[in-house]
């Protein structure tokens, strides 16, 4: 069985070295640990080239693993219709970068990474990648739960689009009360 895990929720600035980040690097460890005979295989978004080589030298350590880089189209810079343009472009791209890895299981470390600003990107269709199972991790609804406090009404549609792409999933690791 190949095993694929997008570990961008470990380069992302707002992620990295927070709880998603860390999160997402055990979770790794733990698979490749226990991996028996599959092939596990990260990838990462080299758009984050602060700190890509460490990491991806951490994680050839893991006995047995693989890693990969992906690249896509900067939208940092990008708003509104624009913006949107582009992730629909970066949707195709990383959905075609996972249907190369020709996965057995696809799992996205969080896939609110990059949900509103910045280079970081998870694509709406990840779901349709042909892989026999898909997974994310959801660590919790807090922005949703307390939409008031966290979500600007404007934010709001693009949040609960995040949320919607864990219909698409076969397995959720829920890993919070909140979730």
């Amino acid at each position: 069985m190949k095993i694929v895990i997008d570990l961008q929720a470990r380069q992302t600035p707002g992620s990295a070295q927070r709880g998603i980040g860390r999160y997402s690097m055990e979770l790794a460890r733990a698979i490749a640990r226990n991996r028996g005979l599959h092939d596990v295989r990260f990838l990462l978004n080299a758009a984050f080239d602060d700190g890509i080589d460490a990491l991806e030298g951490e994680l050839r350590q893991m006995d047995g693993a693989t890693v990969e880089r992906y690249r896509l189209l900067p939208i940092a810079a990008a708003w509104g219709d624009e913006r949107r343009r582009l992730q629909r472009v970066n949707d195709a791209i990383l959905d075609w970068r996972y249907a190369c890895t020709d996965a057995d299981a696809l799992h996205v470390s969080s896939v609110f990474e990059g949900w509103q600003a910045g280079g970081a990107h998870v694509s709406m269709g990840t779901g349709n990648v042909p892989a026999g199972v898909h997974s994310a991790t959801l660590y919790d609804l807090i922005p949703l739960i307390f939409a008031d406090i966290y979500l600007h009404p404007a934010d709001r549609v693009l949040y609960e689009e995040r949320v919607a792409l864990f219909r698409a999933l076969d397995t959720v690791f829920a890993i919070s009360e909140s979730a």
